[in-house]
């Protein structure tokens, strides 16, 4: 019985595959090993094909295609900590929620650049989580803006607090005390939000 890796990264998985590779190991066992070692954070099937021709017609490199200019750093910090949260978001997921990656997660965010970078999308397909976006700065169609934070307004609107400390502990607290059915009011009003949206060429809806 092998010792699982959690949360490999990238390049981690790639030098295997590559190394494999090398071996003549067919795509379809790279892939089985790749499950067996690091369960489900494994690569796809697809991604380990891809990997495979790309090592075969010539490549080394293990890493993301590097990019000149600032504004790519930028956009590529900002990916990469994406990355991180969403790998945290997984793991709050597998301690919160047992058997919930089991039955298929469906992450619901914008297709701002910085969502939509390779590295992000790699990590989604090895998670294998389905993506349910809308454009990018629509708090129309983002539950988190039309819901959560306005009845956060609502709750604390006028309210002073003596430190920060203090509003910390205020909104974990009132966050605390909301019932399922809160988050549940939320996610079904996107469906008439998107059916407003659909309806008006994509333009933008405010209730």
């Amino acid at each position: 019985m092998f010792k699982t890796i959690a949360d490999p990264g990238d390049c981690e998985v790639r030098s295997v595959i590559r190394l494999l590779n090398a071996k003549n190991v067919k795509p379809a066992e790279i892939h089985r090993q790749l499950e067996e070692i690091y369960g489900e954070n494994a690569m796809t099937d697809g991604m380990v094909r891809k990997w495979v021709r790309q090592f075969n017609n010539g490549r080394t490199n293990v890493h993301d295609e590097a990019r000149s200019g600032v504004f790519w750093d930028r956009h590529r910090h900002i990916a990469v900590r994406y990355c991180e949260t969403l790998r945290k978001l997984r793991r709050a997921i597998q301690n919160k929620r047992r058997g919930m990656l089991s039955q298929g997660i469906v992450l619901l965010h914008d297709n701002a650049r910085s969502h939509s970078a390779g590295v992000n999308q790699n990590l989604m397909q090895q998670f294998d989580w389905e993506q349910f976006d809308h454009p990018p700065y629509s708090p129309d169609l983002a539950p988190s803006d039309y819901h959560l934070f306005l009845n956060l307004k609502r709750e604390f609107g006028g309210r002073r607090f003596d430190s920060d400390d203090d509003a910390k502990n205020g909104v974990q607290q009132w966050l605390s005390s909301l019932a399922a059915s809160f988050f549940q009011e939320g996610i079904d009003k996107l469906v008439s939000r998107y059916n407003k949206c659909l309806n008006n060429g994509g333009n933008y809806v405010e209730k």
